[in-house]
């Protein structure tokens, strides 16, 4: 499929996945989680390459604080994780109150 161009994966498929096994890149997982699949649980990641994110867009929510866990300095932060590793992220702020 990619030698006729019919298909490709996503950018970071490309850019993020087997970094750990073809260059041994390491480093802190800094809030990643996957999903082992040998019991179905979610685990925090030991580092961030070993289970790169390969994913290409992310929905979050947003509660309506600041400062609270979830709240909108929060989402700043998961932004902040998902663009590092070559991602994109698209927020649903329909939790936050309007003007009046």
């Amino acid at each position: 499929m990619l030698v006729h161009q019919m298909a490709a994966p996503n950018s970071p498929q490309w850019f993020n996945t087997g970094l750990a096994w073809a260059y041994g890149i390491s480093g802190p997982s800094q809030g990643h989680y996957y999903v082992d699949p040998a019991d179905g649980v979610t685990k925090e990641s030991q580092d961030a390459y070993t289970r790169a994110q390969v994913h290409a867009c992310f929905i979050q929510s947003v509660e309506d604080t600041l400062v609270g866990e979830g709240g909108l300095m929060d989402l700043w932060v998961r932004e902040a994780r998902i663009f590092k590793y070559g991602s994109g992220t698209g927020t649903n702020f329909s939790k936050v109150r309007g003007r009046g």
